[in-house]
């Protein structure tokens, strides 16, 4: 059966390593667009982009082209 993503794109594809705390909250971001929870998403999304994707970038954690890949993928 094939996964169908509601505010994910799946056409970016997140192929390296991520720190575990970055990596936790991916799986639940995926989570949530899998149950069409836009709210839970939302603010999922928000906080994994604003903050702790900015972070590991800041402490180079994550790359510049890393860091964008995530917010194409999961930028609403």
């Amino acid at each position: 059966m094939e996964t169908t993503y509601h505010y994910i794109d799946d056409t970016v594809k997140i192929d390296f390593n991520v720190p575990r705390d970055v990596k936790n909250v991916m799986e639940m971001c995926e989570e949530a667009d899998l149950q069409d929870n836009y709210g839970l998403y939302g603010n999922l999304a928000e906080y994994f982009l604003d903050t702790l994707c900015k972070e590991a970038y800041v402490q180079g954690h994550l790359t510049k082209k890393q860091w964008e890949a995530m917010e194409r993928r999961y930028l609403l």
